[in-house]
């Protein structure tokens, strides 16, 4: 290879004395002053001036270098980076609104005013009715609004924001420029009247903002717009269609634009609030600072330097345009386990929609979804046939996940959609599923009084397909599918167009989450060790009080009554104890600070029995669940056992002096002994804790006995009551908002007919668990919920291990894997290695899960061969919904209708 020996120096004073010395050698005059010393002096400043324009041009084409703010954001968009655009301040406003005998709106773009800004709400009209039971007082709602900040440019009074587009030749209408600086990030709405591909007429439908500019070869770009501002201008651009991807507008089409034009970091409020509707401002609470759009230093540490994935996938983005490839699937939600609770690096989870013919029956009064009928009853003997087939019409299959069929050469028939990925994805990534959730709408609606004109299954036809558009898409909203924002009053709004103030209608909501055998999640090692995870979100309202305590009727409610049903028994009640917390509230002490708050979630179990006979050998009474112990050890040995384990170890009539007895569980239980008398009073014999000398005592967890001393008549009826732990509430007190509902799900039961078998703790109501940081758990009294850690009871703590990811794995021989550090990967966190072997990856896991939670749970998964419906009940109506669940339309029924 050749070697370079010279090259021409660089800055102005190397090239002058390198010219000068060629001077100086060749025999020239070279003295300060000569004409030989000019020319070298211009000579070299010619050079370096070359010099200095090659490498700004060079070096103002690569971004780490670039210095000219143009020539930064060309660059960083050359690799796909486009930088953050200016934001607005944004507040949560408290207002009391009075309210007489006429309704009060609060419209959406209703201002707020602060000196010389402007605050705006963007939300939908909220209306206020007054209560029929008005008796001329005046009645104050308090309402919370966001508003954000910026000068609000409207379509109605600016020519300027009315585009229309034209058939020109030779021109494009991929995209529209907004003749605006300064417009906040979220700042656009566009509306476009059209006629699409079918000649349907569209008349102001609003067109969403993409959230990627980066865009796979086949994304459609439906009813959405990719923002990607002009360079030169500094004003926004809408492309409709962008890299092969969307539409053009076609001609004839009309677009109306509202934009907010933003101050940025200059647009807090400084001084007193004020509005133009009659309301009492009670507290003002910064939502989101405002921000000017990135610096050039920001772009610069944030834009990658290269933008070369080699066929990869690996962002959300990335994993969810290829499954959507797939024509078994319809809708794809992909997260991370950054995004899990404990935290879990390196794995990546899936929830699939599929393609759904969704079909309603109706009577005209009365809509309802066939696929969300029970076709199945556990007493049926084709019930596992039937519930195939319905599973089959909602979920993804196994097989369609992931092959299993391999003919005789090796080849993968029919392969699923993660077989697809296995040649893009990032391998080291272990792949979960969890199938949907789905969460349905039941809408009863009372109609006040019809028209003239209207004939009823007419209108209730309308009034339905209005509803149904709104979550299949045909709207412009699209209700079913993953992370979805859900306004009631957008509804209300939506039927109130078609049923006029006239009429008038009232519209009432429940939603419930459809559980089944495709909701528990098999992700443990120990496949009987089942979960069902349900991500919520806090509505959007505050949810501490002024004090800072926890408005506990303001998060969404799970309680459910008779969830727990066997063999068409009566249920036992599901539901969240938030006593402690609700002790402490009393008390005064707040939780605001508390960054995570967990409440368990327990089951209230019963079961009834009758006495038939007075025979004293008859006093036993065999349960339909049995009793849990109430202290928590990973045995809990029963009496009957540990008699037996003496057995087993006496030698000649003595246990060995190493022997240790293990610890006998107590229990904690009511049960209450009624006697009806013939004048209809009811009489407790018996009510208290148990006492094999006076009173009653368990024998094996199964049935309880009654000592001699009790009397018992034909007709006494006993009653056995308990509450135990069947999961945990967690609420992560972020401005994420989120909420995780944790149940406990026992897959070792085989058989519905074992009923509800297990030995779980009932624990006390005098305590709860939270954290302040990402550390430790701590609880507000001596004792402790123990939820999947170790308790320091002298520190009042338990520490939540760390499991940043710290490790990778490799094998040097194709039979052991082994890790660089004292951490290795496995699907249930980070585990350390085997002292006993170097680097070996045999070790314990650090986050131990603790089969009991699981065994001793009251949900056995025999439970969900059927749909269990989990009430879930918002007190506003307004929420998001998170990761896998999707909201599904259920029911539409009309009722009480007054002609």
């Amino acid at each position: 290879m050749s070697q370079i020996i010279k090259t021409t120096p660089f800055d102005f004073e190397e090239l002058y004395s390198s010219i000068k010395q060629k001077f100086d050698d060749a025999g020239y005059d070279v003295a300060e002053g000569s004409n030989t010393s000019m020319l070298v002096t211009a000579q070299a400043y010619l050079a370096s001036n070359i010099n200095a324009n090659a490498a700004l041009n060079v070096n103002e084409s690569l971004l780490p270098f670039a210095r000219k703010r143009e020539n930064i954001l060309n660059d960083a968009r050359a690799l796909g980076y486009e930088v953050r655009h200016i934001s607005s301040y944004i507040y949560n406003v408290t207002i009391a609104v009075p309210i007489k005998t006429e309704r009060v709106c609060i419209p959406k773009y209703t201002l707020f005013t602060d000196g010389e800004h402007q605050y705006y709400y963007f939300g939908s009209d909220i209306v206020l009715t007054p209560d029929p039971s008005y008796n001329g007082e005046e009645e104050i709602r308090t309402v919370d609004l966001n508003i954000k900040e910026g000068l609000l440019y409207r379509y109605n009074d600016e020519e300027s924001l009315n585009v229309s587009i034209t058939n020109t030749q030779g021109l494009s209408n991929y995209y529209v420029d907004i003749p605006y600086t300064d417009i906040e990030n979220d700042g656009i709405e566009c509306y476009v009247t059209y006629y699409d591909e079918y000649g349907v007429f569209h008349d102001h439908e609003l067109f969403y903002k993409s959230d990627k500019t980066m865009l796979e070869k086949d994304e459609t770009l439906i009813r959405k717009y990719i923002r990607i501002d002009d360079i030169d201008y500094g004003t926004p651009r809408l492309y409709f269609r962008y890299a092969g991807s969307g539409e053009e507008l076609q001609g004839g089409s009309e677009l109306s634009i509202n934009i907010l034009e933003s101050s940025g970091s200059k647009g807090a409020i400084s001084g007193d609030l004020k509005t133009e509707i009659d309301c009492e401002i009670k507290s003002v609470t910064l939502v989101q600072a405002g921000q000017d759009e990135e610096s050039s230093l920001s772009i610069k540490n944030n834009a990658p330097r290269v933008y070369n994935s080699a066929g990869r996938l690996v962002t959300s983005n990335d994993y969810e345009a290829a499954c959507n490839r797939d024509t078994r699937v319809s809708l794809t939600s992909v997260w991370g386990g950054e995004k899990e609770f404990p935290i879990a690096p390196g794995h990546i989870w899936f929830s699939f929609l599929i393609p759904m013919n969704r079909t309603f029956t109706n009577d005209d009064v009365l809509w309802t979804r066939n696929d969300f009928e029970n076709f199945w009853q556990y007493t049926d003997d084709s019930s596992r046939d039937k519930a195939l087939a319905y599973y089959q019409k909602n979920y993804l299959m196994n097989d369609s996940i992931r092959s299993s069929t391999v003919t005789a050469d090796g080849t993968l028939l029919n392969p699923g959609v993660w077989d697809k990925l296995d040649e893009m994805h990032i391998p080291t990534l272990v792949y979960h599923n969890r199938n949907p959730i789905f969460l349905t709408f039941d809408y009863d609606i009372t109609i006040l009084k019809y028209l003239i004109s209207d004939e009823k299954a007419q209108a209730h036809k309308e009034i339905f397909d209005i509803i149904d558009k709104a979550f299949t898409g045909d709207d412009n909203v699209h209700y079913e599918s993953f992370n979805t924002e859900y306004f009631n009053a957008s509804m209300i709004k939506r039927i109130d167009e078609r049923v006029t103030d006239i009429s008038g209608f009232e519209l009432e909501l429940k939603n419930s989450l459809v559980l089944n055998s495709k909701t528990v999640s098999v992700e443990n090692s120990n496949s009987n060790i089942r979960d069902i995870y349900i991500p919520l979100s806090i509505p959007y309202e505050k949810y501490f009080d002024d004090n800072g305590c926890l408005i506990i009727d303001y998060l969404p409610k799970i309680d459910t009554k008779d969830f727990i049903q066997y063999m068409g028994e009566a249920g036992n009640d599901l539901y969240v104890d938030w006593s402690a917390i609700r002790k402490d509230i009393e008390l005064g002490i707040p939780q605001k600070t508390h960054k995570l708050i967990i409440a368990p979630v327990k089951c209230h179990l019963e079961s009834r029995e009758t006495f038939d006979t007075v025979e004293a050998q008859n006093r036993t009474v065999v349960l339909r669940h049995e009793v849990y112990p109430k202290n928590f050890g990973k045995e809990n040995i029963t009496e009957s056992k540990l008699n037996s384990l003496i057995q087993e170890n006496l030698n000649d009539g003595m246990l060995p002096v190493d022997f240790t007895l293990p610890e006998v569980p107590e229990f904690d239980c009511t049960v209450t002994l009624i006697r009806r008398r013939e004048n209809g009073f009811i009489e407790n014999i018996i009510n208290h804790s148990p006492d094999k000398i006076d009173g009653w005592y368990l024998n094996d967890r199964t049935e309880i006995c009654f000592t001699p001393n009790i009397d018992i008549e034909a007709g006494d009826e006993v009653v056995i009551e308990q509450d135990t732990i069947c999961g945990f509430y967690y609420i992560f007190n972020s401005l994420k908002r989120e909420i995780l509902v944790h149940l406990f799900v026992d897959g070792s039961v085989s058989g519905f007919e074992q009923y509800l078998k297990g030995n779980m703790m009932a624990i006390g109501n005098e305590h709860y668990l939270y954290s302040t940081d990402d550390f430790y758990f701590y609880t507000n009294t001596e004792e402790y919920l123990y939820c999947e850690a170790e308790y320091d009871p002298e520190q009042k703590y338990a520490e939540v291990k760390d499991i940043t990811p710290k490790s990778y794995l490799y094998t040097v021989d194709n039979k052991y894997l082994y890790t660089p550090e004292s951490y290795y990967l496995t699907t249930e966190g980070y585990a350390v290695q085997d002292p006993n072997e170097v680097n070996s990856y045999t070790g314990s896991v650090v986050r131990e899960v603790n089969e009991n939670m699981y065994r001793n749970s009251p949900l056995k998964a025999d439970l969900f061969f059927r749909n269990r419906y989990l009430n879930l009940d918002y007190n506003t109506k307004n929420f998001q919904t998170l990761k896998n669940v999707i909201p599904m339309l259920r029911k539409v029924e009309f009722h009480n209708i007054i002609s």
